[in-house]
């Protein structure tokens, strides 16, 4: 798939999100039949037995449709700009907080709260649809559904002591993302790395700067 879609689109990110590991195992030449290109060589170059005579499959071809495929080259409205647009704003943010000792409260509500909804979206993919390639999607490490919650309990200027130790826990879980990459379990768009930066920098702010903790 990932040969067929450009990894910067919308679309690749798209299907590499919603898809869990049963995407990235190695399937056999009948397996790729559903994608058009693949279809066509398989067909080219298949024979078949008639009459006791091995023959060609396809006994000649007819273009219908010639043309070019067209390209979106607007690199200003791909992933990877968008998401490293995002991480500049984050980080910006992040430093001004630092300098200021004030939490922008707003951003980390927003951060959790949509990456919590991702998550639930993709949880519900995976145990409750149809989509044969929805389930065993690691995404769902940085798409924590918890955080759902914790955005709401972010809000408040005064934070349950436990936070900080969820906190812990998902910047753990965010980490294990590049080692299940490199150990080829599962493949995760590349557009994604800024997402994960970005992440790891307000989780680590966070767990410093969440003042007061209260029990």
């Amino acid at each position: 798939m990932n040969k067929e879609i450009t990894w910067n689109t919308w679309g690749n990110f798209g299907i590499n999100l919603i898809a869990g590991t049963i995407l990235d195992k190695e399937r056999n030449q009948i397996a790729y039949t559903y994608l058009p290109d693949y279809l066509y060589k398989i067909s080219k170059n298949a024979k078949i037995k008639r009459n006791e005579r091995t023959v060609d499959f396809v006994k000649r071809e007819d273009v219908l449709l010639n043309y070019k495929e067209v390209q979106n080259n607007n690199f200003i409205v791909s992933p990877i700009f968008i998401f490293s647009a995002l991480l500049i704003i984050v980080l910006f943010i992040t430093v001004k907080n630092i300098k200021n000792n004030k939490r922008s409260k707003v951003l980390d509500f927003l951060i959790f709260f949509i990456t919590g909804l991702i998550g639930l979206i993709l949880t519900y993919l995976w145990l409750f649809s149809s989509h044969t390639t929805a389930p065993n999607n690691f995404n769902v490490l940085w798409a924590f559904i918890p955080n759902i919650i914790i955005a709401f309990l972010l809000l408040r200027k005064s934070v349950k002591l436990w936070v900080k130790n969820y906190l812990k826990v998902a910047i753990v879980l965010l980490n294990l993302i590049p080692l299940l990459w490199i150990l080829g379990l599962q493949s995760f768009p590349v557009t994604l790395i800024p997402i994960l930066i970005l992440l790891n920098i307000r989780y680590f702010y966070l767990l410093k700067n969440l003042l007061p903790s209260v029990k």
